[in-house]
């Protein structure tokens, strides 16, 4: 089945501070007047078909925008010694990736407009989330998110194998097999069947992330009729340029959009569940009016095999409360 294209949504968690040139108007500001005076700066810069950006530090979870939003996060930290960077989260208005790649036109702009103005820093705490649902608000249904869910437990040891060490056993992206008792300690062909024999989106949430915990590498808690329809992929580091932020949006979308395609049972025995698996599993349903395959390079390059998922938490990364 050919995929016309998505809805996304992008959070972008990062540290931000004002260039040399204009710190006259950075240090001695507080957080919610330093957003201010960059959303001032990223309007006057913005072409006018471009979404306008607002600032919200209470926070936006669980509502849809038509701008770009900062806000605060709090399981974002700065390192000890930072103390000119401001933490903040840029929350993407809904974006359409489809033919003519108007979601890439907005994602540059917005590091055009960002590098202009300010140093860009991440670190371990950062992450870049990716929200993906179909195209003009039509919900799921359930046999593409099974398929989804198919795709997440065949290719985990490939996705370990491409991310940064600092995403691996990371508690704000947990593995979703080892978080959920139904599929702990089960083959794929035991994951598959739990997957298959569930009736309805509730209890395939159920089974991919039982309880009320967003914090793990697929997020399927917006599927619930109550919220917005969206499969999060959280995985994905900290960027700092528009290249990277990119990279991750493009492989998160591929990954759903191929496990539309190619996500049944017998079609995923045919590809190894490593990184050289997963790469022809993407190529697969690769649509050249849709896709842009060379932004996956930077993310494949010198990877392979794969690796176990592990829950140990004896050194997961967490943020430093003090």
């Amino acid at each position: 089945m050919a995929v016309a294209g998505f809805q996304i949504g992008i959070e972008i968690e990062l540290f931000l501070s004002f260039k040399e040139a204009l710190r006259n108007t950075g240090p001695g500001l507080d957080k919610a007047a330093f957003a201010a005076a960059l959303t001032t700066s990223y309007n006057k810069r913005k072409s006018p078909s471009q979404p306008v950006m607002t600032v919200d530090l209470s926070g936006v979870k669980g509502k849809t925008r038509n701008e770009w939003t900062l806000t605060d996060d709090n399981t974002i930290k700065l390192d000890k010694g930072k103390l000119n960077l401001y933490s903040l989260e840029i929350v993407s208005p809904v974006l359409e990736y489809k033919a003519d790649f108007p979601w890439s036109r907005a994602v540059t702009q917005l590091w055009d407009c960002l590098i202009m103005d300010c140093d860009v820093e991440t670190n371990d705490t950062c992450g870049t989330h990716v929200h993906i649902s179909p195209l003009n608000n039509t919900p799921w249904d359930i046999q593409s998110v099974k398929a989804v869910c198919r795709s997440i437990i065949h290719f985990e040891g490939a996705f370990e194998a491409i991310l940064p060490p600092s995403r691996r056993k990371n508690w704000v992206c947990q593995n979703n097999r080892l978080g959920s008792p139904s599929l702990t300690d089960r083959s794929d062909q035991e994951c598959y069947r739990k997957i298959e024999d569930c009736p309805d989106t509730p209890s395939l949430i159920g089974v991919m992330q039982p309880g009320e915990n967003p914090f793990r590498a697929w997020n399927f808690l917006n599927l619930r009729p109550d919220r917005f329809g969206t499969i999060e992929f959280r995985q994905a580091p900290g960027v700092t340029d528009s290249s990277g932020c990119h990279s991750w949006v493009e492989l998160a979308v591929r990954f759903v959009q191929s496990a539309i395609q190619h996500g049944s049972v017998e079609s995923l025995q045919m590809y190894a569940g490593s990184v050289e698996g997963l790469k022809i599993f993407l190529d697969a349903a690769f649509d050249p009016a849709l896709n842009q395959r060379e932004l996956l390079t930077s993310i494949f390059e010198n990877k392979n095999g794969s690796l176990e998922p592990d829950c140990d938490d004896s050194d997961r990364v967490e943020p430093d409360s003090s």
